[in-house]
């Protein structure tokens, strides 16, 4: 199975055990947002010890049992743990704007409320880290067309994509994303 979301869309599916997923940016510099039903931000941050993701790295859901594992980054952008995706809240805060974010998207893909969304996998999203007061800033994504993640599944999931709708500041982006599932 295969399908291309837009720049502000997002899709839930469901995927087994040993199927692989693969989401490419069709067009250099588009964000995208992966998240599974229970996924544990923490317990991954605990297991990994990082939030910056690399390959044979593994997503942990609340039970503390790897979901998905990391297969292959093709990309010089970050794919990253770090943000919870961006949100309706955010985008009338920083740019006043109405508009759903990534979260609204992934949720309504879902068929949940945001509120029970848990936080994001990040793909293609760069930031700079500043060591001496632990801050960070999202930059311009290094990525190009073609750039690519994937993930082999380790159990039976429910995941949803989003393709970032954001037009302004560091996070901005265009084009598409290509998400692929198939079996190995």
């Amino acid at each position: 199975m295969e399908f291309t979301l837009r720049k502000g869309e997002a899709k839930g599916f469901v995927i087994s055990r040993g199927q692989t997923i693969k989401i490419s940016c069709k067009s250099g510099g588009q964000l995208s947002d992966l998240v599974f039903l229970n996924y544990h931000q923490g317990i991954t941050l605990d297991r990994i010890r990082r939030f910056i993701l690399k390959v044979d790295d593994e997503l942990f859901d609340v039970n503390e049992e790897a979901v998905l594992k990391v297969t292959s980054i093709d990309s010089e952008s970050n794919t990253n743990i770090l943000y919870p995706g961006c949100r309706r809240r955010l985008y009338k805060e920083h740019f006043s704007k109405e508009k759903d974010g990534c979260r609204d998207l992934l949720a309504s893909a879902l068929g949940i409320n945001t509120s029970g969304l848990p936080s994001t996998v990040n793909l293609f999203m760069d930031f700079k880290l500043n060591c001496s007061d632990y801050s960070f800033k999202t930059e311009i994504s290094r990525a190009k067309d073609g750039d690519s993640v994937s993930f082999k599944a380790l159990k039976n999931c429910t995941i949803a994509v989003s393709a970032c709708p954001c037009e302004a500041d560091s996070c901005r982006s265009e084009g598409d994303i290509l998400v692929e599932i198939y079996d190995d």
